[in-house]
């Protein structure tokens, strides 16, 4: 067999097992999405009681079966009996399973108007689904191919655990405070429920359960050990935010006007390299200057009409708009996350 014969099967298979793993990535997304129940009907849409009662049990057993099998491992480390990856991956899937829930539980009791199964958002998007299937796989190659040995920095999984924590508390917190302004999905209406949301953690950040979700997902990566997913999360995550935030920020400037564009200039948005295209407002004029008007107006004796103010004139915020992938959750008017 010739070397060219050689790369064209291997082109060939690998373009199988990618045909493969992305028929299998499709398949359990429709799976999650409760494509083909439509013939049950409390699985019909993503109001059914089926689909929340399905979906419930199965995150709680889930996380039920993981947090008994933590605190056993925990309770067997010292004789020798577990390994401390079976640990790491039980802590992983338990606050994977809290993050799930959180979404579900604050959605139903501040945001009921938006209120679905869809909060659970086990079913987010395919990449999000894809994402969290990676890490899985990176996390037990490497366990098989170097044992614990992979999980020799302890300093990065404590930093995870801190992020995930400190990002699960700001999402859930930024969640309840928006209350009904908060929406899974983005709104290109301003609904007339709909408030600036500036006290509470959105008096500093502008998108405080963006913020959370950014550091949760990349947190879980370092409580894992998986540095190749961490860095893949971390320009993924960065780059939806970075494209995501400006967009949702000229919807909200359109909402709110010269209200949101001075709390632009007071708040942050705190994740890296993301920045408002937002301008400062214009400041008013000087005592001084109105002062040298009025003595000029006395010396000519002439009427001067009050200033008046002129708007900015309309930018065209839709010649490239195009719709959210909705990870995740907004902030301010919310109309998302994530």
């Amino acid at each position: 067999m010739s070397s060219e014969d050689l790369v064209q099967k291997i082109r060939h298979g690998l373009r199988r097992v990618l045909d493969r793993t992305t028929h299998a990535m499709e398949t359990l997304q429709e799976a999650l999405n409760f494509i083909g129940w439509e013939r049950y009907p409390h699985y019909r849409d993503h109001h059914g009681v089926g689909r929340s009662g399905l979906i419930g049990t199965a995150v709680g057993a889930v996380a039920g079966f993981h947090l008994s099998l933590l605190l056993c491992s925990l309770f067997l480390l010292p004789y020798g009996l577990v390994r401390s990856s079976l640990i790491v991956w039980s802590l992983h899937i338990v606050l994977l399973a809290t993050f799930h829930f959180l979404e579900f539980f604050v959605t139903s009791l501040r945001q009921p108007h938006s209120f679905s199964t869809d909060s659970f958002i086990v079913n987010h998007s395919l990449n999000y689904t894809v994402a969290i299937v990676a890490s899985f796989v990176e996390f037990w190659v490497e366990v098989l191919l170097f044992g614990s040995r992979r999980l020799r920095y302890p300093l990065f999984f404590l930093v995870g655990l801190v992020m995930v924590v400190g990002g699960q508390y700001f999402r859930s917190l930024a969640m309840w405070q928006c209350g009904e302004s908060f929406n899974h999905m983005i709104a290109h209406e301003k609904p007339s429920h709909h408030r600036l949301m500036t006290s509470g953690l959105y008096q500093y950040l502008r998108h405080p359960s963006y913020f959370g979700w950014f550091y949760w997902s990349i947190g879980m990566q370092l409580v894992l050990g998986n540095f190749w997913c961490f860095a893949a999360y971390f320009y993924v995550s960065w780059k939806f935010f970075h494209e995501r935030i400006p967009y949702e920020e000229e919807l909200l400037l359109r909402f709110y006007g010269d209200e949101y564009r001075q709390y632009v200039a007071r708040s942050y948005i705190g994740i890296p390299f993301v920045f408002s295209k937002i301008t400062a407002p214009t400041p008013a004029p000087s005592a001084s200057r109105t002062d040298d008007a009025a003595v000029a107006a006395d010396a000519t004796a002439e009427d001067v009409a009050s200033p008046t103010l002129i708007d900015d004139d309309d930018e065209d915020l839709y010649d490239s708009a195009r719709q959210s992938a909705a990870p995740s959750a907004s902030s301010s008017a919310k109309q998302k996350d994530e």
